[in-house]
């Protein structure tokens, strides 16, 4: 879906089985390049039950200003969730964006791609893990 004019995405809309044995790769969904805001997420919108696989999130490049956690925080606590790449897009970093930082362990892991910077261009925090590749 890279490219297109996605603008939201519904309760289950990205809900997958993972449970199939004879599918040996993670599965990858790429949504970035849309017009996606933190609005568009609707809570439970990734809702897959882990299984044989893995599945990872590709929001980069979208108009997403925060990551509510209300609704990312249950993809990024997931077993089912391999990870969640947010970069590139316009962040207002703030205190409600603190909660990805009080488990790094679990959260970190998952995480890939934010950087949150203040009106003056400092670096409040970066979450950079495992490169992609």
């Amino acid at each position: 879906m890279i490219y297109n004019n996605v603008s939201e995405i519904d309760s289950n809309g990205l809900t997958f089985n993972l449970s199939n044995k004879s599918l040996k790769t993670n599965l990858t969904v790429f949504l970035s390049y849309n017009n996606l805001t933190e609005n568009s997420f609707h809570e439970n919108w990734a809702n897959s039950k882990p299984g044989n696989r893995f599945v990872g999130y590709d929001i980069n490049a979208n108009q997403i200003k925060k990551l509510p956690q209300k609704v990312f925080e249950s993809v990024l606590l997931s077993p089912a969730t391999e990870y969640l790449s947010v970069g590139r897009n316009p962040y207002e970093c703030d205190c409600d964006m603190k909660y990805l930082l009080t488990d790094k362990t679990k959260i970190a892991d998952k995480l890939r791609n934010v950087v949150c910077a203040n009106h003056l261009n400092k670096t409040l925090f970066s979450l950079k893990t495992k490169d992609l590749g």
